[in-house]
This record gives structure tokens, sequence and C-alpha cells, in this order.
């Protein structure tokens, strides 16, 4: 239980990183027009607040509130950066404040990240594209080896009890194991290496 833990809480991580990749490029648009018309910084973020109804949004929320009562902007930005741990919003965050406290055009900075923000995600897509049937083999691949023995523990009970529970059948289930392993991060090598 302690794996399917672990295996439970990555994937929840994976989703909430998707979840973030999908809507942080909404929320620089919003901005981008908010400040587009004239509206300030905070007002800026408490519309996207307004507008976004997911975690992206409650964050910029609470960033226009903190704001509104008066808390120092760095701080906030500072804070608000640990919310979404990823190197797009940390990026995001680490503008802001750095324009803000020498001053310059946000407005230009908000729309060149937004651009970036765009292209990267374009550029994430074309990747999940061409990777999608390498991906969606090594599922197939992965399955393989479970239905195998399923098929084996109805159609050959003793052959089954064989591999998976007397000594000399160990070999044979540790090498279908490390295969399959090996295989899977040989796979994984080949689709980090596409850009």
């Amino acid at each position: 239980t302690p794996i399917l833990f672990v295996l439970f809480y990555l994937k929840l991580k994976q989703l909430q990183e998707q979840s973030f990749k999908q809507n942080f490029p909404d929320a620089l648009t919003i901005l981008g027009g908010a400040m587009s018309a004239g509206q300030s910084i905070v007002h800026a973020f408490e519309y996207v607040g307004n507008q976004l109804d997911n975690e992206v949004g409650m964050e910029f929320k609470t960033m226009s509130e903190r704001l509104l009562i008066g808390e120092d902007a760095d701080d906030v930005l500072e804070r608000s950066s640990n919310s979404f741990p990823y190197l797009e919003y940390f990026f995001f965050i680490s503008t802001i404040r750095i324009n803000l406290s020498r001053g310059g055009q946000l407005k230009e900075v908000i729309n060149k990240i937004n651009r970036i923000m765009f292209e990267s995600r374009a550029m994430e897509k074309k990747k999940n594209a061409l990777t999608s049937e390498a991906r969606s083999s090594a599922k197939i691949v992965a399955c393989l080896p479970v239905i195998f023995i399923i098929i084996l523990k109805f159609t050959s009970p003793e052959n089954y009890d064989f591999v998976m529970f007397q000594d000399g059948g160990k070999p044979i289930f540790y090498y279908v194991l490390i295969s399959e392993s090996i295989g899977f991060f040989i796979i994984w090598l080949i689709l980090k290496t596409v850009e």
C-alpha cells in the first residue's frame, strides 16, 4: 500500500501541474487585457481572480486581497510563488517583483510573458503529438505481462504456480520484471530526447 500511496500522490501532482499549465496562460491573457485597459496591477489581479474559477484564479484573487489591505507587494508575491512550484510561475512572479521594484512597462512585460507561454504550450502540444504513438505502445507493452499471467492462471494453473510461487520459476518472473523495467527506462530516455 505505501507504493500505491506514492503512485497516487505522484499522479495527483501531475494532474495539478497539467491543470496549472492549462489555466495559467488564460490568466496571463486576462491580466494583459486588464492592464491594457488601464487597470493597476492590483485591480488586474482582482479581475483575473473574478474571471477564472480555478486554483490559478483563486491565487490571483488572494494576491489582490492581500495587496488591497496594504501588505508589502514583495512579500505577497514571494508567498504566492510557493503556491505553484513551477518554472513558468516562478518566472512570472520574479518578473513582476523586479518590475515593481525598478519600475517599467509592466503591460509590455506581461504581454511578452504571455507570448512566451503561448509558444511554450504550442511546443508542448507538438511534442505530445509526436510522442503519442510511442507512449501508447509503451502502455500496451506494459499490459502484456499482466495479461499473459492472467491467461496463464486460467489456462495452465500448474505453470502459473510454478512461475509465481516455486523457486524454479522465480528466475522467469524476475527476468520479465527486469526486462520490462529496462524497456520502460529506454522508452523514457527516448521520449525525453524529443524536443
